[in-house]
């Protein structure tokens, strides 16, 4: 029991070591972990494909690359976190472990040569390449005299001297080097020449498309003349549904010989078979306003002209009185009937406005308010005017004073001079 029981806390131990781990190496972002290349295609192919399974030809090619990145996101095809990769990894069978960074090595310090010795790194060839020295070649060399001539330029390469050695052997170190560097830079450049144009001639490939210009102009064209008969189709089809559904006046209102035949033929089917019968039904919808009768404006009590409404539940009571005076069934029939389209317009939301009191007050109010707003206008003509006959006054008066205090000014020059007494 006490052997499970320790199992058992390890586990849990392990298990939370774990998820501790998994927690930290989730910190650090995707890039700097240096997954190995393979990895890294093979995660942008399964990106790919699953963005292309969801996408259709034409989508393909419209979608930006913005936009299909953001869809895989959405879908959820990108690997946030270390941890999912590495998940990923173990099913798919790739290797986990990181990549070791590529160091660059240090230049190996021979016996002879002293600890503080430091190499110069030569400068660049040209645009293209550059010159490295390899620490192999420093240690065959061994140590040289003032400055090596490397490049054909005048670029140098500065070395101190060692103190141990003969004159004799720095000298012809001196003459191997100057012998053989030339050589390799040249081969250098010749490599570095042939992988500059390797590479363009790639991003060129990359760059240049499936099609020629022309050929995408005229695909664009194809495209637009597509669109084109398309929507042509489009509204032909309309136009016959439009013409199927509204059928002519000869069709809609058949004659009353068709209608009786319809009833004879209808009679006999019935005769013959004395089992179930199914009748059609067509129900037709016009969607035709009908035009408003006169009765229909008569009847029609909506708007704000108060007097033409008044007049008009005055006419109507008239009316009524007159034909309850002589058949008041009928008026208690025709007072029913309004009754009811009252309360049908008031469900409808529609406000009904028939009382002759009501209008009548909502008549004096207006006739009130219109007075009000004429007083108003006129108070503010009024005061319009008053203030312009003020400022005009004041522009008057300030002119004159100006003109005055330039009479004076000329007048007390004058005296200065003597011109005037």
């Amino acid at each position: 029991m006490l052997l499970k029981d320790s199992k058992k806390e390890l586990l849990k131990r392990c298990m939370e070591i774990d998820r501790i781990i998994k927690r930290n190496i989730n910190l650090i972002p995707i890039n700097n972990w240096q997954f190995d290349d393979e990895t890294i295609e093979r995660l942008r192919e399964q990106k790919h494909r699953v963005v292309d399974e969801h996408l259709t030809d034409e989508q393909k090619q419209k979608l930006s690359k913005a936009s299909k990145q953001r869809l895989a996101r959405e879908i959820g095809v990108n690997y946030r976190t270390i941890t999912d990769v590495l998940d990923w990894m173990t099913k798919h069978g790739g290797n986990t472990r990181p990549v070791e960074p590529n160091v660059v090595e240090e230049v190996k310090k021979s016996k002879n040569m002293r600890r503080n010795k430091k190499v110069l790194s030569s400068s660049e060839v040209s645009n293209t390449d550059s010159l490295i020295i390899s620490s192999t070649e420093i240690s065959n060399e061994g140590p040289l005299n003032g400055f090596v001539n490397v490049n054909g330029n005048g670029k140098k390469i500065q070395r101190k001297r060692d103190n141990t050695g003969n004159d004799k052997g720095s000298c012809a170190s001196f003459a191997v080097s100057s012998a053989v560097a030339p050589f390799d830079v040249l081969e250098g450049r010749k490599l570095a020449l042939k992988r500059l144009q390797e590479k363009l001639e790639q991003f060129k490939a990359k760059r240049q498309g499936k099609m020629t210009a022309y050929q995408y102009e005229e695909k664009r064209k194809l495209k637009r003349r597509m669109s084109k008969l398309k929507m042509k189709e489009r509204k032909t089809i309309v136009k016959q549904q439009i013409k199927n559904s509204n059928p002519p006046v000869d069709e809609a209102v058949p004659n009353k010989r068709l209608k009786l035949e319809a009833d004879v033929k209808s009679k006999e089917m019935q005769e013959k078979n004395n089992g179930l019968i199914f009748s059609k039904f067509d129900f037709i919808v016009r969607d035709k306003k009908r035009k408003e009768t006169k009765k229909d404006k008569r009847d029609k009590f909506v708007g704000k002209d108060y007097k033409r409404l008044l007049e008009k539940a005055e006419h109507r009571e008239e009316r009524l009185e007159q034909i309850r005076s002589k058949n008041p069934e009928k008026a208690m029939k025709i007072e029913k009937n309004i009754k009811w389209k009252r309360a049908v317009s008031r469900a409808e939301g529609q406000k009904v406005k028939d009382n002759p009191e009501l209008l009548k007050k909502s008549l004096k109010k207006k006739e009130k308010i219109k007075e009000w707003r004429k007083k108003k206008w006129a108070n503010r003509v009024e005061h319009t005017l008053q203030m312009q006959t003020r400022r005009q006054e004041k522009r008057s008066a300030n002119i004159q004073a100006r003109k005055d205090t330039v009479k004076k000014r000329k007048m007390q020059k004058a005296r200065k001079k003597g011109r005037v007494l």
